[in-house]
């Protein structure tokens, strides 16, 4: 049998399948003692009931991860218990749902700390002390970042490091014998539900508009993938993000864009029309808002109007700058491009009133 020793940083929250007949010796910390102490006897106590002759132990030692002193105290003490650190998972963190606009740089850097900087400090003490020399398998649970994390843009930013130090730290530490992967719950029914303010009935909906599975997943289902990492089977596996999470990184954003028209094509500028301005005011004023350094180049311009009377796009012409940077080619001919409806937006019946004219232009390379 393989005995495994490892550190199993988790917060306060239940990591269940932590501690199995193979893993003999798992290290349990959080900042919070009594309720780390709980989550350690449930851990043991199912260990014991799947298998009544397992030697596994689990033992909590309280820790705050943002403390570079008591991160490397938990690793001296782990290490003079046990002798050996095989394993380390990185779970313990924190996060608060909020618009990045209304995050304070104390949120911002909370995060940070708990999330990245944590995990940096348990992930290097833990190289230098023990797996530099004799190796092992690191895991970091972080989030599904495929589409972002509306609401969650601070942690999610956390997270993105805590993946590219994932995809990177495989290759620097390759040959001391260390895997390092990711595992992205997506949305797990678990304790943590609770810190929401809908609890479980969000998650719920969630679950079921933007995964595949339609349903939550079950913090079962995220320990068995940490423990594919961890176990022989993992070997040949490193850099690696498995996504636990029903195929919701496959699937379209949680939150709706309110509608909006705020977002305009490369090039694009507007002119503003009053009424009683004529054919050509509009000339003028489109010519003032051109800026094009590269004399004697086509120009093509595409014109729209906008308001209750004005039809969507109108037409397009070419038009050239001389040496001078003058416009040229701008002749009431643009202004006459017949529509499917054999309307003639700009020409004989052009009525100007207030609204805009919007003008995109494609400007050629030189």
């Amino acid at each position: 049998m393989m005995a495994l020793h490892g550190l199993l940083s988790c917060g306060v929250v239940r990591c269940p399948g932590a501690a199995d007949e193979n893993s003999q010796y798992t290290d349990h910390l959080s900042r919070n003692f009594e309720r780390l102490t709980e989550a350690a006897d449930k851990i043991l106590a199912d260990v014991k009931a799947a298998n009544p002759t397992s030697e596994g132990s689990v033992h909590p030692i309280a820790c705050n991860i943002r403390s570079e002193e008591e991160v490397s105290n938990l690793v001296d003490e782990t290490l003079a218990k046990f002798k050996r650190v095989d394993f380390l998972v990185n779970n313990a963190g924190g996060q608060f749902r909020s618009l990045l606009e209304d995050v304070s740089l104390k949120g911002w850097q909370a995060v940070m700390d708990t999330n990245l900087n944590g995990t940096f400090l348990m992930t290097k003490k833990v190289y230098h002390a023990y797996m530099k020399e004799h190796g092992g398998s690191i895991v970091n649970i972080i989030i599904v970042l495929d589409k972002g994390s509306p609401w969650l843009a601070h942690s999610a930013a956390a997270r993105a490091g805590i993946e590219s130090l994932s995809k990177s730290l495989p290759v620097e530490w390759a040959s001391s014998g260390i895997t390092l992967n990711c595992v992205a719950p997506g949305i797990i029914l678990s304790s943590g539900v609770e810190n929401y303010p809908s609890g479980a009935e969000m998650f719920e909906y969630a679950a079921e508009k933007a995964t595949a599975a339609k349903r939550m997943g079950s913090v079962e289902e995220v320990s068995a993938s940490v423990l594919y990492y961890l176990s022989p089977a993992g070997s040949y596996v490193t850099g690696d993000t498995m996504h636990v999470d029903g195929g919701w990184h496959l699937m379209g954003p949680l939150l709706d864009v309110p509608p909006h028209e705020n977002n305009h094509p490369y090039d694009e500028f507007v002119v503003d029309i009053d009424p009683g301005e004529s054919v050509a005011d509009l000339k003028v004023a489109i010519k003032e808002k051109i800026i094009y350094p590269y004399p004697a180049h086509k120009l093509q311009l595409f014109l729209a109007r906008k308001g209750d009377e004005w039809l969507d796009w109108a037409g397009a012409a070419s038009v050239t700058l001389d040496e001078h940077g003058t416009l040229q080619g701008f002749g009431d001919e643009m202004f006459a491009i017949p529509r499917i409806n054999n309307a003639n937006l700009f020409g004989e019946n052009f009525q100007p009133g207030k609204g805009e004219v919007h003008v995109l232009l494609v400007l050629p390379t030189p």
